[in-house]
C-alpha cells in the first residue's frame, strides 16, 4: 500500500514517518499555510545536495542521523507563490526501502570493486593459460624423456629375452635364473615409469593419450609376466640340466620332465594375459612404438601357443613314457611316400617300441610288411568309407587302412590288424616316413650302413624311396626298407642326448605339419593331448578356419609316386549372398618320368594294375577332394588326361573321388568351386597327403 509524507503542522499522517532534523517546509503551502510566518530570505550559499529521501523507518522529532560533512544546511526557503493544496494530500511513492546515502555509498564501492574484478579476469586468465603451458612443458618433457628410456628398455628386454631362450634351451639353469631376474628387474622398472602420476593424467590427452594408456597396460603385463611367471620358471629350473632330459638310447629324465611341466605350468596364465595385451592394442602414433611391437607380438604370440601346447600336452607325457614302473607299448609304421596312400604311404614296415620309465626301446624283429591274409585284419569299414575312398580292400590288406586320410581311423584300424595278426595289444601307434627319417639323422648326426648302402641325414629319403627299387631284386627291396628304417630309427635314438633341442624341436614341429609324422593314443585323455599338439593327423573339423583337403592313393599298384608331381592354386575370394565364401581352385597333377626311365624302369616301379594302365609308364592315381568343415566342392572339371569323378560324403566331409591316368610326361589340370561355411572367417588353405619328394 502506498505510504505518505507528514502534513503540515509536524503531525504524521496515517501511515507516515516523521521527518528528520528540522521541520522541512512544503513548497507547496503558502506562508499563512505553513503558520503565519514569513519565509526568510535565501541566502547565499554554495550549492545544496539533493534532498534526503525520508529514512525507511519513523523516528522521533529531533532524531537524526550525524553527517560526516557537519551540520546540515538550512532547508532552502521555498516561494509563497505556489497555490494551496487540500490538507489531505499525499504524494504516493512505492512500498520498499530507500537506501540511504551510505548504503548508495557501499554500492558504489561494490560497483567498482566488480568493474575492477572485471578488469582482472583477463590477467588472471592469462597467468592460468601461462601457468599450464609452463606445466605442460614440463609434463611434455617428463614423457619425452620417460618415453625414450622406456624405448631403450624395450630394446634392451628383448636381447635379455633372447639370452633367456638361448639359455633354456641350451639347458643352462644357471643363466636362466640370472636372465630371468635381469628380465624381472628390466620389466619392473618400466612399470614404475608409466605408474607415475604424469603418465596417469598423461592419458586423458587427446589423440596421444591412446599411446600412453597402451604403453601403462604394456608394461604392466610385462611386469606380472616377469614376476610371476618368468622369475619362478627360472627358479623351478635351478640345478636342472635341460640337455639331461633326454640321454643317449632315448631315455626320458622323468623327474626332470616333470620339473618342467610344474614350471611351464605357472607361465601360462601371465603369458596368456600379455599375449592377450598385445593382440588387443591399436596401433601407436609413434612409429618406433609401433616397430617394437611388430617384433614382440609374433614372439609372444608364438611362445603363448607352445607354452598353452605343453600346458595340454606334457601332463600326460609321463603316463604315455611309462613313469612310475608301467610299460607302454607302441606301433611304429615306417610308412614309403612312394607307394602314396591319403594317410600318408604304403606301410613298407612295422614294429613295436616299448617305454618303461622313460627309457625306449625298439624291437629287433622290426619286420617287412607282407601280403594279404583274406578276411584276416580283423577291420570293419563303414559303406561310405568304400564308397567315398575305396576302402573294402581293408578287411584283408591292413595297408588299405591308410587309404583314408582321417588317420585316427587308420591307425586304430592298424593297430587292430596288428592284434589279429601278431596277438598284441598296442598303447598308441607312431607313423614316419623316409622324410622325417632322414630329418632326426641330420638332427642328431646320426648315419648307418645297410649292405654295404652308407645312409644319413642328406639321402635317407633318396635310397629308401628310389634306390631300393632300382638296385635291388624284387625279393630283397621290403627286407632291405625295413632294415634301413629300424636301424636309423635305433640310430636316432641313441643320439638324443647330444642333440640341439631347439633343431629337434624344429624338426618336429615341421614333421607335424606335413604329416611326416602322426601319433594316436588309445587312451582318450592322452589323444586329446595330442591332437591340441597337432600330431594327431585329425582332419580339421572347424569351420572357421577352412582346409581343403587334397589327398591321393595310388592304383598303380607300384613304387611310381617318385615322380608325381602334384601342386594346387587358390584363386581369389569371392563373397556370396548366404555369407559363404567361394574360392576358384586348380590341381595339377603330372607324371614327370621320361620316356626313358619308363622303359628302362624295374616292373616294381611301373606297375602290375594292367586292368587300368595304358601304356608301361601310365600313373594311375586316385585323388580325393575333401571340401572344408561345413562347406562343400562343386563344377569339378579335368583336362590332359583320363580323367573321371564322383561326389560323395564321408566323416560328414563333401568328397570328390577322383581317378587320373597319366603317361610319362603328361599333366591332368583339375579344376572345381570350393566353398566354405558362412562361419568362416580365416582364407582358405590347403593339406595334401606327404610327397616323396619336393620339385619347387
Amino acid at each position: 500500500m502506498a505510504k505518505h509524507f507528514r502534513q503540515p503542522g509536524g503531525q504524521p499522517s496515517a501511515g507516515g514517518r516523521d521527518n528528520r532534523g528540522p521541520e522541512r517546509q512544503n513548497p507547496y503551502l503558502s506562508t499563512s499555510q505553513q503558520g503565519g510566518q514569513p519565509a526568510p530570505q535565501p541566502q547565499p550559499s554554495r550549492p545544496q545536495r539533493p534532498q534526503q529521501r525520508p529514512d525507511p523507518e519513523p523516528r522521533q522529532a529531533g532524531e537524526g542521523r550525524t553527517s560526516r560533512r557537519g551540520p546540515a544546511p538550512a532547508p532552502a526557503q521555498e516561494s509563497s507563490e505556489w497555490p494551496a493544496l487540500p490538507s489531505d494530500f499525499a504524494i504516493p511513492v512505492e512500498d520498499h526501502d530507500v537506501p540511504s546515502s551510505t548504503d548508495r555509498g557501499s554500492e558504489v564501492v561494490r560497483v567498482k570493486r566488480r568493474r575492477r574484478r572485471k578488469r582482472a579476469w583477463p590477467k588472471i586468465a592469462l597467468v592460468v593459460v601461462v601457468a599450464l603451458v609452463v606445466v605442460c612443458g614440463i609434463c611434455g618433457a617428463v614423457l619425452v624423456n620417460d618415453a625414450r628410456g622406456l624405448r631403450d628398455d624395450a630394446s634392451s628386454l628383448m636381447s635379455q629375452v633372447d639370452e633367456f631362450s638361448k639359455a633354456a634351451t641350451s639347458g643352462d639353469s644357471d643363466a636362466v635364473k640370472r636372465s630371468a631376474a635381469s628380465i624381472a628387474g628390466s620389466a619392473q622398472a618400466m612399470h614404475r615409469t608409466t605408474e607415475g602420476p604424469i603418465w596417469a593424467a598423461a592419458q586423458f590427452v587427446p589423440v596421444l593419450g591412446t599411446d600412453v594408456r597402451q604403453a601403462r597396460e604394456l608394461c604392466s603385463s610385462l611386469d606380472d609376466l616377469a614376476t610371476n611367471g618368468i622369475v619362478p620358471l627360472g627358479d623351478a629350473l635351478a640345478g636342472v640340466n635341460l640337455k639331461n632330459l633326454v640321454g643317449n638310447g632315448g631315455t626320458v629324465d622323468i623327474p626332470t620332465l616333470q620339473q618342467l611341466i610344474q614350471a611351464l605350468g605357472v607361465m601360462q596364465q601371465p603369458l596368456g594375459t600379455m599375449a592377450s595385451t598385445l593382440d588387443s592394442m591399436e596401433p601407436f602414433h609413434i612409429g618406433q612404438l609401433n616397430t617394437l611391437l611388430d617384433k614382440a607380438r609374433p614372439m609372444v604370440d608364438n611362445a603363448n601357443r607352445l607354452v598353452g601346447e605343453a600346458g595340454n600336452v606334457l601332463p600326460v607325457v609321463p603316463g604315455m613314457l611309462g613313469a612310475d614302473g608301467q610299460t607302454k607299448t607302441y606301433l611304429v609304421l615306417a610308412l614309403n611316400n612312394v607307394e602314396t596312400n591319403a594317410g600318408g604311404g604304403f606301410p613298407g614296415a612295422w614294429g613295436v617300441m616299448h617305454v618303461t620309465d622313460g627309457r625306449i626301446e625298439l624291437d629287433d624283429n622290426f619286420q617287412a610288411f607282407s601280403g594279404r591274409r583274406d578276411g584276416d585284419t580283423g577291420v570293419d569299414v563303414t559303406d561310405e568309407e568304400v564308397s567315398a575312398l575305396n576302402m573294402g580292400g581293408a578287411k584283408e590288406n591292413p595297408a588299405v587302412t591308410l587309404a583314408t586320410p582321417q588317420f585316427p581311423r587308420a591307425a586304430s584300424m592298424a593297430a587292430q590288424a596288428w592284434l589279429r595278426w601278431n596277438g598284441q595289444a598296442v598303447d598308441g601307434v607312431i607313423a614316419v616316413d623316409p622324410v622325417f627319417l632322414q630329418s632326426l639323422l641330420a638332427v642328431t648326426g646320426q648315419s648307418v650302413d645297410v649292405e654295404g648302402i652308407h645312409v644319413d641325414g642328406s639321402n635317407a629319403a633318396t635310397v629308401l624311396m628310389h634306390d631300393t627299387y632300382w638296385n635291388f631284386p624284387v625279393e630283397a627291396q621290403d627286407p632291405f626298407f625295413a632294415a634301413v628304417a629300424s636301424s636309423s630309427f635305433k640310430a636316432v635314438l641313441s643320439g638324443l642326448g647330444d642333440v640341439d633341442m631347439a633343431k629337434l624341436g624344429e624338426a618336429l614341429v615341421k614333421g607335424a605339419e606335413t604329416r611326416d609324422l602322426q601319433l594316436w593314443m588309445a587312451d582318450e585323455a592322452q589323444q586329446a593331448a595330442i591332437e591340441a599338439l597337432g600330431v594327431s593327423g585329425k582332419l580339421s573339423q572347424d569351420p572357421v578356419s577352412p582346409v581343403l583337403g587334397t589327398y591321393t592313393t595310388d592304383y598303380t599298384w607300384s613304387k611310381i609316386d617318385w615322380y608325381l608331381n602334384m601342386s594346387t592354386v587358390v584363386g581369389d575370394p569371392v563373397k556370396n549372398a548366404d555369407g559363404t565364401t567361394s574360392y576358384q581352385v586348380t590341381t595339377t597333377v603330372t607324371n614327370t618320368m621320361t620316356p626313358e626311365e619308363a622303359e628302362t624302369a624295374p616292373d616294381y616301379v611301373t606297375g602290375a594294375n594292367t586292368s587300368l594302365k595304358r601304356s608301361r609308364g601310365d600313373m594311375v592315381t586316385g585323388l580325393f577332394l575333401f571340401a572344408p568343415a561345413g562347406g562343400s566342392i562343386s563344377d569339378v572339371h579335368g583336362e590332359g588326361g583320363v580323367f573321371t569323378a564322383t561326389e560323395g560324403s564321408v566323416y560328414g566331409f563333401d568328397v570328390w573321388n577322383c581317378q587320373l591316368n597319366d603317361g610319362p610326361q603328361e599333366t591332368t589340370t583339375i579344376t572345381y568351386t570350393v566353398t566354405t561355411s558362412p562361419q568362416a572367417t580365416q582364407p582358405l588353405t590347403v593339406q595334401r597327403t606327404p610327397a616323396a619328394r619336393s620339385f619347387d
